[in-house]
């Protein structure tokens, strides 16, 4: 799709890193694919026009999270009618429901659709109370959906919002073809779909009086860490990073075809305060701490908690070390953090108390990254 040659979006900036936040906006030009930063009366300028890669684009949507130069921003909606149109046919939500239990069947699937130019920007793993159909019928009684029904009896979902031009035309098609895959209706509106969305992905399930901390899916990991040792299985977790998230389904896949099974699963945007709190053990050890930060801040994160026989091992051959990380890690004579622990760091953007209760469950542990393999 042909880019307009000016884009502009509102945007939050983090400027001390503690909830200082600035109102900002961001202008994107095409022409040399360059941005700029100014101040919301176009007065002033936070950051002089210079030169970005062209893909950044694909990281300029509402909700989206980026590191611009050591600026941690969050888009927050189109600044002009232009940028707003342009938004809307190029980054249509689409809204893709599959079992839980079928991850082999729809990993596939849902790599096939990021390889066609999406891009994934929320997903969740949801153990309901009820069946789907009747949180639906509660909570979105004006969203119709589309292709496999039997999936609104299910209460254990795994839900995933893609976007992209032509997202929604994508995604009815495989519905429709029998691919297990449920999905909002052609006449759905695009803000009914982010909102059902939003309900799937963040909010369906959770008490209302739970803090974030219970509701977390590492909080629970956890917990169950300990009463899964006593029955002879493991728990550990994996964090999908930002620069690998087009590969989520590939990743799903090779975790489920070397046996360990996924018992929850949610993306998450890490804020530069939770990640430096997580990352602490890191500060003044490897000069490498501030791009570790900003790695893990610069877009979005999907966790998985793992679980089976044998599992801590079994991740670990799967994904192999961060040798480059170790290698910083072993000369500083400091371990590595937790395999579990770092699904928690996607965890703090939520609870950052999550950290200590998973230090606590794994301690010695070492941490592995999820690699996409070639």
């Amino acid at each position: 799709m042909e880019v307009p040659a000016r884009l502009a979006y509102n945007v939050w900036w983090d400027a001390s890193g503690t909830g200082n936040i600035k109102q900002l906006i961001l202008v994107y030009y095409a022409g040399d694919s360059s941005v700029e930063l100014r101040s919301l009366d176009c007065r002033s300028v936070n950051l002089k026009r210079v030169a970005v890669p062209r893909r950044i684009v694909q990281s300029l949507y509402p909700g989206a999270q980026l590191v611009l130069f050591s600026r941690h921003l969050r888009v927050e909606d189109a600044a002009n009618q232009q940028t707003a149109a342009f938004l809307a046919r190029s980054m249509e939500p689409a809204l893709c429901i599959w079992r839980a239990e079928e991850t082999q069947k729809y990993a596939d699937t849902l790599q096939g659709l990021l390889d066609s130019g999406l891009i994934l920007t929320q997903c969740r793993q949801l153990a309901l109370d009820g069946a789907l159909g009747e949180l639906l019928k509660t909570q979105a009684p004006l969203v119709a959906m589309e292709g496999d029904s039997s999936l609104l009896s299910s209460s254990a979902v795994a839900v995933f919002l893609v976007r992209g031009e032509n997202a929604a035309h994508k995604v009815r098609s495989l519905a429709a073809s029998g691919q297990g895959l449920l999905t909002a209706a052609a006449e759905t509106p695009p803000a009914a779909v982010e909102e059902l969305a939003e309900e799937l992905c963040e909010r369906a399930g959770r008490k209302p009086n739970a803090s974030a901390a219970a509701v977390s899916p590492f909080a629970a990991a956890a917990a169950a860490a300990a009463a899964a040792a006593a029955e002879g299985a493991e728990v550990t977790c994996c964090v999908i990073k930002p620069h690998a998230l087009q590969q989520t389904g590939t990743a799903l896949r090779e975790l489920s075809s070397s046996g360990l099974c996924i018992r929850n699963m949610q993306s998450f945007r890490l804020t530069n305060l939770a990640a430096h709190e997580f990352l602490e053990i890191y500060n003044t050890v490897l000069k490498e701490y501030p791009q570790i930060v900003e790695e893990m801040t610069n877009g979005t994160v999907v966790a998985i908690q793992l679980e089976g026989p044998d599992a801590v091992a079994r991740l670990r051959r799967l994904a192999g070390r961060d040798t480059r990380l170790a290698a910083a890690a072993a000369a500083a004579q400091i371990p590595l953090l937790p395999q579990l622990e770092a699904a928690a760091a996607a965890a703090a953007a939520a609870a950052v108390t999550v950290v200590a209760a998973v230090r606590t469950a794994v301690t010695g542990r070492t941490e592995y990254q999820l690699k996409q393999r070639q």
